[in-house]
């Protein structure tokens, strides 16, 4: 899965020094994203609903020695991204990296209202998909599924700052901003 290096870049720009970083669903797919995050001197908080993916994507940060000093950096929780427990406004950025091809389209509203409920006001959301995953429904066309990920995004208070793709591979990645700001 080839990754947005432009996108990840401007997510990692944008955020405040020192920014509280949240990846959802963290698998070993966004093994590249959490190492540039931690690089950038972020704190990085990764859940998924799986201990056992937890352990495998610990496993993966400690397999080489010059990996090794990612290990202790990142706090993970077993958590399911549909019930997450964090108090509101409590993280600079959010990535979810492949994380909505594991969900039904019908549950990105309400799972993007959680986002928005966790993030600062003016946090940054980076995240990817993929029409071609199994919970999208085949009968939908690839434009209007992007349309429903953005629709949601911005039904919920997020402004899409960009969209990308690549002829290399079939993902979308998606840069927004909470649209809230402190009085």
């Amino acid at each position: 899965m080839l990754l947005s290096e432009s996108l990840i870049q401007e997510f990692i720009d944008l955020c405040p020094n020192n920014a509280n970083i949240l990846d959802v669903c963290c698998g070993t797919d966004s093994l590249g994203v959490i190492k540039k995050l931690i690089n950038a001197k972020f704190q990085v908080t990764g859940i998924d609903v799986s201990e056992f993916t937890l352990n495998l994507f610990k496993r993966k940060l400690d397999l080489k020695d010059s990996e090794s000093q990612y290990i202790g950096l990142v706090n993970f929780s077993v958590q399911d991204v549909r019930v997450m427990g964090f108090q509101s406004k409590r993280f600079n950025g959010l990535t979810a990296i492949y994380a909505l091809d594991y969900l039904r389209t019908t549950e990105y509203y309400n799972i993007f209202q959680s986002f928005f409920s966790i993030l600062k006001p003016a946090g940054f959301l980076l995240l990817s998909f993929t029409p071609d995953s199994e919970s999208f429904p085949k009968r939908i066309r690839k434009e209007l599924y992007i349309q429903v990920v953005v629709d949601d995004l911005s039904k919920t208070g997020f402004e899409i700052l960009s969209v990308e793709s690549s002829n290399y591979s079939p993902y979308y990645w998606v840069l927004s901003q909470k649209q809230e700001w402190d009085d």
